[in-house]
């Protein structure tokens, strides 16, 4: 999900060419936190009082964050800074502290990514001898793998073997595991 932590600002997402309607994207996204006072956010709550959140759908292929805060008519030593993160949905409680974003904190976020180019939009077949042009499992022992969120394909180190499969280079490429 992409979360959005601050006082009076807007954070939205964007993905994907327009088909030459009135607007440039085709997916359109994001929330607006807001305060009054440093009393209006509650913890455990991201609803819109400091913290807002949305979830992010499968199957988009970029993501452009924009971010757009007006002024305030307050001071805010609470809340000096706005924030938005992407976040696994099942992994992030808004704390009114987050506001001052002041802890060292790490979350995960799952990242379904793919190589999409118009050389190489998915795995060679079994048959063909020949790699297309920019094709990216470069290292002697990977293995092509065809996304399963939209066209493309990613690459992955053959099994028994570990490293780099971007890489063609020996010692930075797949390479062999010591197993004991």
């Amino acid at each position: 999900m992409l979360v959005v932590l601050g006082c009076n600002t807007m954070v939205y997402t964007k993905n994907g060419d327009s088909d030459g309607g009135p607007y440039p994207y085709l997916y359109y996204t994001g929330c607006i936190a807001y305060c009054n006072d440093s009393r209006s956010a509650q913890d455990g709550r991201c609803a819109g009082a400091g913290c807002c959140h949305v979830d992010i759908p499968g199957g988009l292929t970029d993501n452009v964050v924009t971010f757009y805060s007006w002024t305030r008519g307050f001071q805010v030593d609470f809340s000096p800074c706005d924030y938005s993160f992407l976040v696994d949905k099942d992994q992030y409680e808004f704390r009114r502290t987050d506001l001052r974003m002041e802890q060292n904190r790490t979350m995960p976020v799952w990242l379904d990514w793919a190589i999409r180019d118009g050389n190489a939009s998915s795995c060679p077949t079994p048959d063909s001898h020949k790699k297309p042009p920019g094709y990216a499992c470069v290292s002697a022992n990977s293995q092509c793998v065809n996304s399963t969120n939209g066209p493309g394909y990613y690459c992955k180190c053959s099994s028994g073997y570990e490293g780099n499969p971007y890489d063609d280079d020996p010692e930075k490429g797949c390479k062999g595991m010591i197993i004991y």
